[in-house]
């Protein structure tokens, strides 16, 4: 886990280290936490940023706009919209094949999802008040 260790060494946290379910957490602020989780096969590993919790709205209408945001991945810096497998969270996520992956590249990739969670959580938010708009001014 020598980029583990490098990560933890930047941060100065020591004790950063993968859990039993081979995930860390790093705090970035009180609104962020950016997610590190390696795969069974040791081959990936996927950052993540929760964009929060949906429901009681048209979901696939939300999904549909997300899958065509996804699109811009310019604007994501590689990273896509996509749902937690477990909680159904909205998230952003980007994969990276863990055997070549050096320190400087996941640590730009953390900084640029930083970067990018705030206008991405707008627009998240923005679609569930239009989605919500729609539905109430085509309900009866």
């Amino acid at each position: 886990m020598e980029l583990m260790d490098q990560i933890a060494r930047h941060l100065n946290l020591p004790q950063l280290r993968l859990n039993a379910k081979q995930a860390c957490a790093l705090r970035v602020n009180n609104n962020l936490q950016i997610e590190l989780h390696l795969s069974k096969c040791q081959r990936c590993l996927h950052l993540i940023a929760d964009l929060g919790q949906l429901s009681g709205i048209d979901m696939g209408a939300i999904y549909c706009e997300l899958l065509r945001l996804n699109q811009d991945t310019q604007k994501l810096h590689g990273m896509c919209y996509a749902l937690h497998p477990e909680s159904g969270a909205v998230m952003l996520k980007r994969t990276f094949d863990y055997r070549t992956l050096t320190f400087d590249v996941i640590w730009a990739a953390i900084l640029q999802a930083v970067d990018c969670v705030d206008a991405s959580r707008t627009k998240v938010h923005e679609l569930v008040r239009l989605s919500t708009s729609s539905f109430q001014k085509n309900s009866y």
